[in-house]
């Protein structure tokens, strides 16, 4: 499956713009006070957006391997700079059009 495949328009975006190293689209895809969780453990969004996504870690999807929950969990293949490649699974929960909370972290294989 691939970014142009997921059903949520929501999520769709927020794909395209990690991919395409597109900091301010993402950004402003988030609701005011997002959350963000990162393997369970509270983050900052902004800071953990540049640093694995747009800063050093260079986050990409490169395989969305299906979506659950209405197209709201997404399990992918992810590649950082830093850590390398693992499956990880994207949580969204989306109200009035922006993403008030995410909580990503790795998948156990």
């Amino acid at each position: 499956m691939n970014i142009d495949q997921l059903s949520n328009p929501i999520v769709k975006a927020a794909f395209t713009a990690v991919n395409n190293n597109d900091q301010a689209s993402w950004l402003a895809l988030f609701g005011q006070g997002a959350i963000l969780t990162d393997d369970g453990d509270p983050s900052n969004l902004a800071q953990w957006s540049t640093s694995e996504l747009f800063g050093k870690g260079n986050g990409r999807i490169l395989n969305i391997d299906g979506e659950e929950a209405d197209g709201l969990t997404i399990n992918t293949l992810f590649h950082s700079n830093v850590w390398g490649e693992f499956k990880a699974f994207w949580k969204f929960e989306i109200q009035a059009g922006k993403i008030i909370r995410l909580d990503v972290g790795q998948i156990d294989t």
